[in-house]
């Protein structure tokens, strides 16, 4: 059977494991390059052929595109 003891050390040793997890989780979020943002914020659209406006950025394009 497991003793006062041995639960209370496993216990903190999952909480610290838990808590350290979930700061590496935050700094990977925070650091991470988000591929389709920056790919949609790089938007252009050509004034000469379309006729239309240079915009750049996601919602922009997309209240354009009428989506």
């Amino acid at each position: 059977m497991i003793t006062d003891n041995e639960l209370n050390t496993l216990a903190i040793f999952l909480g610290t494991v838990m808590m350290l997890l979930i700061v590496l989780y935050h700094f990977l979020a925070v650091n991470s390059n988000d591929t389709e943002a920056s790919e949609a914020a790089d938007v252009t659209l050509d004034s000469k052929s379309t006729g239309t406006k240079i915009i750049h950025g996601a919602a922009q394009a997309r209240a354009v595109a009428g989506k």
